[in-house]
């Protein structure tokens, strides 16, 4: 699970501060709404510390291409799975 907040567009960008789990910690994703490739994250301290990769802020992508997508709502959310 992780919080999405200060979800927002700017120009052609989604921009999103995720925060893993209720931690107080967050990390920063971006994307491209005209190339779903072009991406930016700055890992959260808990993936960094944790696991060392980006489960958490692929989730994050993930969500920020299906709000580009126009599937979800630009807007601050919370994201689930299992």
């Amino acid at each position: 699970m992780l919080n999405m907040k200060n979800v927002r567009k700017e120009s052609n960008y989604i921009f999103t501060d995720y925060y893993p789990e209720d931690w107080g910690e967050f990390g920063t994703v971006s994307v491209n709404c005209n190339d779903l490739d072009d991406y930016e994250i700055s890992l959260s301290p808990k993936d960094n510390r944790e696991y060392s990769g980006y489960p958490y802020a692929v989730n994050a992508l993930n969500a920020l291409r299906d709000m580009a997508k126009g599937g979800r709502e630009i807007e601050d959310c919370l994201v689930m799975w299992y």
